[in-house]
């Protein structure tokens, strides 16, 4: 069965409204995706992206290529009396595949024709001081309510939906009776009430019978108070929790001290809150618990449905236990049994949402012959020996508005490459500047990482940099080095045996500002590629800008057109826009883009016509634009592992997860066929 994704979320906005609502989305972005600068920290990691242009212009149009897709409409005066933006949202609000939500940024955007048979989003109703907090809590609780939803046992009108909070706290502790208090309160007296149902259980009833009720169908808060864990009923109510798999959040509400925490009120996300003056919870503190409490429910079902679809692809084992959080003692249940007289085996391995815990911690199931992965560490060891080549670059701004992503896509989609790569024991060949902030730095971030998860020293990236960015050898690059030893060598590429010559010894760093430089530019980066491409087996690309480069041409074409002079396989991901999405038009479409002309560059790149000139006159253009559709044909996939249908597939999709899929298999299949001429 093919990989499709789950579920995907967009918004749809006029450019004049940008400066409103810019921190919003970025707001929601951060929160249902993740945290580019902390890669190993639990995540949501739902699709998001961003429909709007630089100018009155409609955006590109989008279809859905995912199971489920939430568009959010927002609404505002630019847009409704905008024409073509009207006939846009008229158009998107009639499309079937897709669950419109409409948000009204003004009050004028009510007279959207939709709004009269869709209950449009008041955005414009929203606390000031914390819009950006109400703005998240409506889009995640619409993808609660529309798609994640259906894995509760909820009512099947998803009109009255809501998410059901349990406060789980110590009756015979006033401290964490006015949290919870306080709690719901918040909840009730600012219409909140209509995405939480926060219950409690009420005096004089059977405790077992309604905490079972109760928790089955909610996320529960435990509010941790110095008492919490030494009540029978409290821990009851986090057995419960555990053993019918809900969403657990704590609130960590300490204020001296407790003798021993409730083994099993632990691998669970936790808040804390200072209690040094009791009661002090502040409308801050309440919004980041209700936030909290909807995100961590949103990750919960989400990575269920996530790892879902992987076991349909059969990407982890059919057979196997999905987990929503790392094992743990209790979930022993999940795969042995004891029927009185012996043990029965469910099921051997769990499987659990990335990222990966560290290797001591499942020692205890190992010794049980129970297997614990996550979609990351499913391959361990399976790519030894291979060294697989990345050509990953930025993209401008422009770029990645036609993509409708954001500028952190590249950034996580180059960190899952590694995650995988790396863990499946293979080599990364790079070809980046050393400088805080590039794609160089979050790649070598996880491999330390991933080097201090598996307690062993490896050098599993092999860097290599041109004449003359090498001799910029200051402090800040020293640093740079000294922080990267353990995971990186570093491979300083000389120039071409004619520019060595004109340079001399090679170790004065030369400024790009003639002619003349420039050339020494080229031909020296020119040459680190070809080095590196010829020191790796395979090459993975992606993104790649089309203008302000410093070599002959567009640095990831010029990788790309290397390593197809040198057969080696490619793995071109065009979803994510930039160069390599031009390469892939090239090759489906066998016309040339208009950005990979050389009319186009010329006119995009200063000074680039003296450039190609001066390339020229010393009789070293190797590439030229107007043979490009010679070059890139169908038949330099042959070697990939992949189909043609395939292929297109990874030409396309804007999406990580399904990008690194493909990757991940045609690289296997491409293994399996190494094993077997081996064998």
């Amino acid at each position: 069965m093919a990989y499709k994704q789950p579920l995907s979320v967009f918004f749809v906005y006029h450019p004049k409204d940008k400066a409103r609502i810019e921190n919003c989305i970025s707001f929601c972005y951060k929160s249902l995706q993740r945290d580019a600068d902390k890669p190993y920290s639990r995540f949501i990691n739902i699709p998001v992206f961003h429909n709007t242009s630089l100018d009155n212009t409609i955006p590109q149009e989008f279809y859905s290529q995912s199971n489920e897709t939430i568009a959010f409409i927002l609404i505002s005066k630019y847009s409704l009396t905008n024409d073509r933006w009207n006939e846009y949202y008229n158009k998107l609000c009639g499309n079937k595949n897709i669950k419109v939500v409409l948000i009204a940024l003004d009050a004028c955007a009510i007279n959207f024709e939709y709004c009269k048979t869709i209950n449009a989003v008041r955005a414009y109703q929203f606390n000031p001081e914390y819009y950006e907090e109400e703005f998240l809590i409506n889009v995640a609780h619409e993808i609660y309510r529309w798609v994640l939803c259906k894995n509760d046992m909820i009512s099947e009108n998803r009109e009255i939906s809501a998410i059901k909070i349990f406060l789980s706290h110590t009756k015979q502790d006033e401290i964490g009776k006015e949290i919870a208090i306080k709690i719901k309160s918040f909840i009730d007296n600012r219409n909140f009430y209509r995405f939480f149902d926060a219950t409690d259980i009420p005096p004089a009833t059977e405790f077992c019978k309604i905490i079972k009720e109760n928790i089955e169908d909610s996320t529960l808060l435990a509010i941790h108070t110095d008492p919490y864990s030494s009540k029978y009923w409290c821990q009851k109510e986090i057995l419960c929790a555990k053993e019918l798999n809900r969403p657990i959040i704590a609130i960590d509400c300490l204020q001296e001290y407790e003798d021993r925490r409730f083994p099993h009120a632990s691998n669970i996300a936790a808040l804390h809150f200072d209690m040094s003056e009791p009661l002090n919870l502040t409308e801050k503190d309440l919004y980041k618990i209700v936030i909290s409490a909807l995100l961590e429910t949103l990750r919960f079902h989400y990575s269920k449905l996530l790892l879902d679809t992987y076991k349909q692809t059969g990407f982890i084992g059919e057979d196997d236990i999905i987990l929503s959080r790392p094992p743990e003692f209790c979930d022993i249940e999940k795969v042995i049994s004891y029927d009185g007289e012996k043990y029965i085996s469910k099921s051997k391995n769990f499987c659990y949402p990335d990222p990966f815990i560290y290797d001591l911690e499942l020692e205890y199931f190992k010794k049980l012959g129970i297997k614990s992965y996550t979609p990351t560490s499913a391959n361990i060891n399976i790519y030894n020996n291979l060294k697989i080549g990345l050509s990953i670059s930025e993209l401008i701004e422009s770029e990645i508005i036609h993509t409708g992503q954001f500028k952190e896509h590249l950034i996580h989609l180059s960190q899952d490459l590694a995650r995988y790569l790396l863990t499946a024991n293979a080599t990364l060949v790079y070809g980046g500047d050393l400088r805080e902030g590039g794609f160089t730095n979050f790649i070598f971030d996880e491999a330390l990482i991933l080097q201090n998860r598996f307690q062993k020293e490896i050098q599993p990236i092999e860097n290599y940099i041109a004449f003359p960015i090498y001799t910029k050898n200051d402090e800040e690059i020293i640093d740079w080095k000294a922080r990267y030893i353990k995971v990186a060598k570093m491979n300083n590429v000389d120039p071409p045996k004619d520019i060595k010559d004109a340079c001399g010894d090679c170790k004065t760093f030369i400024i790009p500002n003639s002619t003349p430089n420039k050339y020494i530019w080229s031909r020296s980066l020119t040459n680190m590629r070809e080095t590196m491409i010829d020191n790796c087996d395979i090459r993975i690309c992606a993104g790649g800008k089309h203008s302000g480069y410093k070599g002959c041409m567009p640095g990831v074409l010029e990788e790309v057109l290397i390593a197809v002079e040198k057969k080696k396989p490619l793995y071109l991901l065009g979803g994510f826009g930039g160069v390599v999405s031009d390469v892939c038009e090239i090759i489906e479409t066998g016309q040339l883009p208009a950005k990979l002309t050389q009319d186009w560059q010329i006119k995009n790149n200063e000074n680039y016509e003296d450039l190609l000139k001066y390339i020229d006159e010393q009789g070293m253009n190797k590439y030229e634009y107007n043979k490009l559709t010679d070059i890139l044909k169908w038949e330099i996939l042959d070697t990939n592992g992949l189909t043609e249908e395939e292929n297109i597939e990874l030409f396309k999709t804007p999406f990580i997860e399904k990008a690194v899929y493909l990757v991940i298999k045609g690289l296997n299949n491409i293994t399996q066929q190494i094993n077997k001429l081996d064998s």
